[in-house]
């Protein structure tokens, strides 16, 4: 029997580096929370965050459950990026994985990631911070992830 392909429906924005959004199923999110923990290696020390618990989680254990989504990932980059032009590799690792444990007041800071691909997976927004988000003007909103790209970024991508 052939092996069906899974349908990952996605969004990609056009704005410099390849940014590309989806949604997980419940049932991996709730996969994922289950390899979260704040019995696990404190990781705070590795991170920009303003953030109390930041905790490591297993590679090995998550890989598995976003491999689809890596996989998604890469067709949408070379089909609408690239257009199938750019090779990508033929092998991804997944370096370091946490879970920030973000509650009210604490946040990231403008920070860069040196790796090839950095991903970030929500498993819980409260209702409260929703309609906060909603109801607040103006580009920084509470809960928002904010994207920028350094000139230089650009002049590497340009030459």
């Amino acid at each position: 029997m052939a092996k069906t392909e899974k349908i990952i429906n996605y969004t990609f924005f056009h704005w410099g580096p390849f940014l590309y959004k989806t949604s997980l199923k419940q049932e991996e999110i709730e996969k994922i929370k289950n390899l979260c923990s704040k019995k696990l290696k404190y990781y705070t020390k590795n991170l920009a965050g303003l953030i109390k618990h930041e905790h490591e989680i297993d590679e090995k254990k998550l890989f598995p459950i976003i491999s689809p989504y890596i996989q998604s990932y890469t067709k949408a980059y070379l089909d609408c990026w690239y257009h199938g032009t750019e090779p990508l590799g033929n092998k991804v690792n997944l370096e370091k994985a946490w879970v920030n444990y973000m509650t009210k007041f604490e946040s990231n800071p403008m920070h860069s990631h040196d790796e090839d691909l950095s991903f970030v997976i929500y498993t819980k927004i409260p209702t409260e911070l929703k309609k906060e988000y909603h109801e607040s003007k103006g580009n920084t909103r509470p809960g928002a992830i904010n994207f920028v790209q350094s000139l230089n970024d650009h002049e590497n991508l340009i030459n």
